[in-house]
């Protein structure tokens, strides 16, 4: 939020413009009270009514907006705000209306502070499920202030102070815009690269489903009763995010945050800010100091009208202005000013005003948005949002022709993870051979066990597997985010493994793995290359081929033999395939400049090397997938009896074991 404490003292000088900005001066109250044998405590301000349950895993188990009175949270099991699980349990997990401390922080006229805390066991229907969970404290701050009409809540989560700990954080939010369930009119608003989508029970749009939304392109989500006109927001920080949840389509709005990696004794915090919405039926952007919501009208000749409602958010606001332009879906290259408009001194009910256009390009349509103002306390604010208007576009919504692609996307802003990471990344490897592996479609083919237990002469070797297939829609079953064990490895084997299964933290952390001088051989697949998506993000980056941005790159060579490519490797000196080892399908991707092919299938590459970063990582590319089936007189590659000395020799080159190819 963007009013301090030392603002909120200045009472005498804010008193009319809060008054204002907020609708009224009233105090905030904390009282704790008796409800079945058990104390909850309620908070209340000018705007809202809610109860806390620390009996009921910590979570609100009853609200009401008082511009719109009526019970968001139906009164059962289950059923309430703020409810807290990992993505590491299956639902409902081992917090959920379990028993939690609790603490009052403050209580002033200003502000009320509630703490509720649980430490973790990991044990879940009686088994220890996730070590990775236990001795984890979960802390969950409420802060309720007497000028605002959000609830935030700061959720802390904090390792032991002798194990470092991995874990996936989800706020879960059960409740009913309006006070009551309608599968038709309660609807679910998320940004995303294709406009702001708008869901509801029947989840039966093009695309099918959409509960799982990883396309989000803010940290905002809301469900509104479009029918009463009344709802309810989340906000957090986008960076935090890895899915945008919302159950049935409108069931409930959840945040699934980012794997993080938690040393011994270090914390997290993710804050997330509950806002109120009355007034609007359609949203278009959740921000700290407002709420947007918006309606076009073309009159189908290239002019029409723009109706904009403006509401306050958390913080106030002395005035916004908002600037629309109108974009061409299909040819982003025609625009349309349509003009701007200013509010001043937003508050709780949403402000109308509408602007008129003309010149736009036909439907379909995407809206841009930028607002520029000056909040409460003085301080600027900026924010660029977007949405997407099919108008007459015959097959409505934002996708193709083939129901499957959409017709305009944009860009998604980069997230900025937040690491504990080493002061300065190093490798630390110990004694003998070892190898980490992650493990695709059809990677068992390559024989990566034989080639690694054949790389050491006292077997003082392994290698550590972590497949593709888990849980939660093609995570990793595992992967070691302790930066200690990552860069104790000599080299990564990355299998098939795709963008969405190693997951952000992941991406970072193989990639500082490369920083620090680690080896790396990546493997061709099903799943490799082009069909992981990892084109664009660091660690695709940093491999020594330019990958397809297709994830169909798999093409045919006809059953052509492999050869030494035009360059050359010690490592390859020796051992190499027989005349008669064959490739049948290869990767289109091409080697950048500077590195190294060193083996050819047709002359294309088949294996390519190169070294990256200050630490000179080594990373080998093998193009060639394990699929296909050998006519007479041919041997597939990973069949040949050299295959095995080969990958041996690669990996031994990736962990620099130069020592094997001195003469």
């Amino acid at each position: 939020m963007r009013q301090t404490a030392a603002t909120a003292t200045m009472c005498v000088t804010l008193a009319g413009l809060c008054c204002a900005l907020a609708g009224a001066a009233e105090a905030v109250t904390l009282t704790v009270i008796d409800q079945d044998g058990h104390p909850v405590i309620k908070l209340e301000n000018y705007r809202l009514q809610l109860t806390i349950d620390p009996t009921r895993g910590g979570a609100v188990t009853s609200y009401s907006d008082k511009l719109a009175p009526a019970e968001l949270v139906l009164q059962k099991e289950f059923n309430g705000l703020c409810l807290d699980h990992f993505q590491e349990q299956l639902w409902p997990g081992e917090f959920l209306e379990q028993p939690y401390e609790y603490r009052i922080i403050q209580q002033t006229p200003e502000l009320a502070e509630v703490l509720v805390w649980r430490k973790a066991s990991g044990v879940w229907r009686g088994e220890l499920a996730d070590p990775k969970l236990s001795g984890v404290l979960l802390e969950k701050t409420y802060c309720l202030r007497a000028d605002s009409p959000a609830l935030t809540c700061t959720v802390r989560l904090t390792a032991p102070p002798d194990q470092p700990k991995v874990l996936s954080y989800w706020l879960q939010n059960v409740c009913f815009a309006g006070g009551d369930y309608d599968p038709v009119t309660d609807r679910t608003f998320r940004p995303s690269a294709r406009g702001v989508r708008n869901t509801g029970r029947e989840n039966n749009g093009p695309y099918g489903a959409e509960e799982w939304l990883r396309d989000f392109t803010a940290g905002w989500m809301a469900l509104v009763d479009t029918k009463k006109r009344t709802g309810l927001a989340l906000t957090t920080s986008y960076d935090d995010l890895r899915i945008s949840y919302a159950c049935g389509g409108n069931l409930t709005n959840e945040l699934m945050f980012n794997t993080t990696y938690l040393p011994k004794g270090a914390s997290r915090t993710y804050v997330v800010q509950l806002i109120p919405i009355v007034g609007l039926d359609q949203v278009a952007c959740v921000g700290p100091e407002m709420v947007v919501g918006y309606h076009l009208r073309p009159d189908q000749v290239g002019g029409g009208q723009v109706e904009l409602q403006v509401e306050r958010s958390a913080a106030a606001v002395q005035r916004v202005r908002l600037k629309l332009t109108l974009v061409g879906a299909t040819n982003t290259s025609r625009q349309a000013d349509a003009g701007a408009v200013a509010f001043d001194a937003l508050t709780d009910q949403p402000q109308s005003k509408s602007v008129s256009y003309t010149g736009a390009p036909p439907d379909p349509l995407v809206i841009r948005f930028v607002a520029e103002g000056v909040s409460a306390d003085g301080s600027p604010f900026t924010a660029r949002f977007e949405d997407f208007f099919p108008g007459a576009y015959k097959w409505a919504d934002n996708i193709q022709t083939d129901m499957r692609t959409p017709v305009y996307a944009a860009e998604r802003p980069a997230q900025k993870l937040s690491l504990s990471k080493p002061e300065k990344l190093a490798l630390k490897l110990p004694y003998g051979d070892h190898y980490l592996y992650f493990e695709g479609l059809h990677d068992e083919d390559y024989g990566v066990a034989a080639a690694v237990h054949s790389t050491h002469w006292t077997q003082q070797s392994d290698v550590v597997y972590y497949s593709y297939g888990g849980s939660w829609f093609g995570s990793l079953s595992d992967f070691p985010y302790d930066y200690d064990k990552l860069l104790s490895y000599h080299a990564v084997i990355l299998g098939g493994v795709s963008r969405s299964g190693l997951k952000p933290v992941g991406i970072e952390m193989l990639h500082d793995y490369l920083l620090a001088g680690g080896g790396m051989v990546v493997l061709g697949s099903h799943g490799a290359y082009g069909r992981s998506q990892l084109r664009g993000t660091t660690l695709g980056e940093a491999l020594p081929v330019e990958m397809s941005d297709s994830v169909f790159d798999l093409e045919p060579t006809g059953g052509k033999p492999i050869a030494l490519g035009p360059d050359t490797a010690a490592f390859l000196r020796y051992t190499t395939l027989s005349p008669a080892a064959t490739c049948y399908f290869l990767h289109r991707a091409r080697p950048r400049p500077g590195v190294q092919v060193l083996m050819q299938v047709g002359g294309k590459p088949f294996m390519v090397a190169g070294e990256y970063g200050p630490g000179r990582a080594r990373i080998i590319c093998l193009l060639g997938a394990p699929l296909g089936s050998p006519a007479r007189g041919q041997t597939p590659f990973w069949k040949d009896p050299g295959w095995c000395l080969v990958l041996r020799n690669a990996l031994w080159w990736a962990a620099r074991r130069d020592e094997h190819f001195t003469e």
